[in-house]
């Protein structure tokens, strides 16, 4: 068995979306072999992700490249940290006439392997380059577990006459993150305190003067969306809560 490691990222950009546990971030990493990837009769190639990153996964993807001239030979299977599903296994032809396993004698598996999908792969003979098609055994295995770790995936050749190529990999990874909090506000310790001196005086009477007469935002002390008359009742309330000197 040959195999090939790397860590190679072909996209790596995180992109977040809302999710009821906060947030989730979706990696796409992708390797290639190291030469030219050659599946040998009733052989084996292997090739390995490591991501550079952790956190639990809540959805998992793959994809696969395969170059082989009787896909009815090949059984693909990943595994990650001692645990390892079957993606699909000796496609059988679709002719019904011709159920067992390893009859689909066409060329090439180049397609994306999805739990959502609602064909098979083990049902399509041969699989149309690029689709989304449903692994044999399901990629919700590994929900919930690291992405930490390697990856591998291997494809075997279980009959002889007949080589093929493993070209690539990429795996798909939606991983939840916690989103980080919200610093806390720092409010002034005396309401109406708009220039940070600790006390509502002439000064900040002026600021909020200058943030009605302007229809600033700022002057909505009440946060109901609208400037008006109750603010200044607001303002009011802050000025006479303090003992001021310009009230003497």
């Amino acid at each position: 068995m040959k195999t090939r490691s790397s860590s190679l990222s072909l996209s790596a950009a995180l992109c977040c979306v809302a999710s009821m546990s906060g947030f989730a971030a979706t990696e796409t990493i992708c390797s290639l072999p190291s030469d030219s990837g050659t599946i040998d009769d009733n052989g084996s190639y292997s090739i390995e992700i490591t991501p550079s990153l952790t956190g639990n996964i809540t959805d998992l993807n793959v994809t696969v490249n395969i170059l082989h001239e009787w896909i009815g030979d090949l059984k693909a299977q990943l595994k990650h940290n001692g645990t390892e599903i079957t993606l699909l296994n000796q496609l059988p032809d679709t002719d019904p006439t011709e159920p067992l396993f390893g009859t689909c004698n066409n060329n090439n598996i180049i397609a994306v392997l999805d739990d959502e999908a609602a064909e098979s792969i083990q049902n399509q003979c041969p699989p149309v380059a690029d689709q989304v098609y449903s692994p044999m055994e399901s990629l919700s295995t590994f929900d919930s577990s690291d992405i930490s770790g390697t990856w591998t995936i291997t494809v075997s050749d279980l009959e002889s006459d007949q080589i093929g190529s493993f070209l690539g990999w990429c795996l798909i990874a939606e991983i939840g993150v916690e989103p980080e909090p919200e610093p806390e506000p720092s409010p002034n310790p005396i309401s109406g305190d708009f220039n940070g001196d600790n006390v509502v005086n002439i000064f900040d009477l002026s600021i909020y003067r200058s943030w009605f007469i302007s229809n600033d935002t700022r002057a909505d002390l009440n946060g109901d969306g609208k400037i008006n008359p109750f603010d200044i009742a607001l303002f009011r309330q802050f000025w006479q809560d303090e003992d001021h000197p310009e009230k003497k």
